[in-house]
């Protein structure tokens, strides 16, 4: 059963509330809406004062350590929820946004220079899915042995040439970064650069950096989703928590940051520009 916490803060408003909160400083309303083979239960937290009673939300999933959804203002730490991590399922949608875009733009293969990086290794099967739409592609991770034998394998499957390397700052003569991952390194890739990660960067990064992708919910789970709980967030956690494969052929439908949307057109023109 997938679990979704929200909290609502309700302060009395009279003094016969405040009484009453005194004795009853919250309220705990669940919701369970079920559908094939997934249950969702919406527990929706009522504070009316004091600090969030987290053993109360923690006694409604069974007494056992549960991995919930809710909003990142909802702070967990010393509790014994864990909040949801949406990052994997953004990998994989970060790939098929970008291979979309690709095709979308009509960028010849000769003429398109992608930077890969994969810090860990993690990632060679969005690698592989990148050679299609060029096979002039910059990897650099710090696996440097993992890649060079992916590379010598993908040369004798297909004939396409990788470039591995160790070194970051190899990827600042690239202005179009694939990097799905968390970046702990600085990338310096210009102004007019543009980077698809999976997550904010925990250091400086130059250009644009593209760390939120947002979807468009299937008719079928429409339903399921509480109105608070984001779309992406929300599939993130059908595809990793209850097993709904056919998720990871989302394709996102516009992208962004936590100051800037964008939508495709519009990643699509930038990524033309790039080759002016």
């Amino acid at each position: 059963m997938l679990m979704i916490v929200n909290v609502e803060d309700r302060p009395p408003q009279n003094l016969k509330e405040k009484a009453l909160s005194i004795i009853r400083p919250f309220e705990i309303r669940t919701e369970i809406k079920s559908q094939e083979n997934l249950q969702i239960m919406n527990i929706r937290y009522i504070r009316k004062r004091g600090e969030i009673r987290f053993r109360k939300i923690y006694e409604l999933c069974s007494g056992r350590m549960k991995t919930v959804l809710c909003s990142k203002n909802i702070s967990l730490e010393h509790t014994y929820l864990i909040r949801f991590s949406d990052i994997d399922y953004k990998k994989i949608i970060l790939g098929n946004y970008i291979c979309y875009l690709i095709e979308k733009s009509n960028i010849s293969s000769s003429d398109l220079k992608i930077g890969f990086y994969d810090p860990y290794g993690e990632n060679s099967l969005l690698l592989q899915r990148l050679l299609k739409y060029t096979s002039n592609i910059l990897v650099v991770s710090d696996m440097l042995r993992f890649y060079e034998n992916e590379a010598e394998r993908i040369s004798k499957e297909t004939g396409a040439s990788v470039i591995v390397s160790n070194d970051i700052s190899d990827l600042s003569k690239y202005s179009f970064l694939a990097a799905p991952c968390i970046i702990e390194k600085s990338i310096n890739i210009g102004t007019d650069g543009i980077i698809f990660t999976a997550a904010p960067p925990l250091c400086n990064v130059s250009g644009t950096v593209i760390t939120d992708y947002h979807t468009l919910i299937p008719k079928e789970f429409s339903m399921l989703k509480p109105d608070d709980i984001d779309e992406t967030y929300f599939l993130a956690a059908l595809f990793s928590l209850c097993s709904v494969s056919s998720l990871s052929e989302i394709v996102p439908v516009s992208c962004g940051n936590e100051n800037e949307v964008f939508t495709s057109e519009c990643c699509i023109r930038r990524l033309r520009s790039l080759l002016t």
